[in-house]
């Protein structure tokens, strides 16, 4: 749609690259590092590591995991999207047309369709299972680089404050059983 505008000359230059950029959906689906699934982006975030970390870590092996696993599964959905879209192209082509809300209904059905086969293929769920585990280990490298920076500052590590946390709690119900037991006749 957007070559065809483009040859007829109502859109020009960037124009003309921006429409081709927003009617692609290998350009909108493809260009982010993060997944395109909210609910997978939910289940993989975590806080962002410190520049210090974050910046040290961004070309780790584990880091290019991440961006490895991501691509892969956006490759996945793209594909979908592309079999969908050429489904609905191929029927419209060989269909009377259409009014604007059944050809609407008819993309809805179609996505719907190959979502469905798509969200239960075990192709998808290996996608998913790589890309939280790939997130998963970039979170362990960004802790263990936290860690020995603390180590090198002299300052408490993670686990440490979190250790520290747990016995000044301990010790405070222990503090509170005695003073029970002590106004006890």
């Amino acid at each position: 749609a957007a070559a065809a505008l483009a040859a007829s000359g109502a859109a020009s230059g960037v124009g003309a690259a921006t429409l081709a950029r927003y009617l692609d959906p290998g350009q909108w689906l493809f260009g982010a590092e993060d997944p395109p699934d909210p609910d997978l982006r939910r289940l993989i975030a975590a806080p962002e590591a410190s520049p210090l970390i974050g910046g040290a870590l961004a070309g780790s092996p584990e880091a290019r995991a991440l961006s490895q696993a991501i691509a892969s599964h956006r490759a996945l959905v793209g594909a979908a999207f592309q079999r969908m879209a050429q489904k609905v192209t191929r029927d419209a082509a060989t269909d009377a047309p259409l009014t604007l809300l059944a050809a609407q209904a008819r993309w809805i059905a179609a996505a719907h369709a190959e979502l469905d086969a798509l969200h239960a293929s075990d192709a998808f769920l290996a996608s998913q299972a790589k890309v939280v585990a790939a997130a998963v280990a970039l979170r362990a490298a960004e802790a263990a680089a936290a860690a020995a920076w603390c180590v090198a500052h002299a300052l408490p590590t993670r686990a440490e404050v979190d250790d520290l946390a747990r016995t000044v709690a301990a010790l405070r119900r222990e503090l509170r059983a005695l003073k029970r037991d002590l106004g006890k006749p």
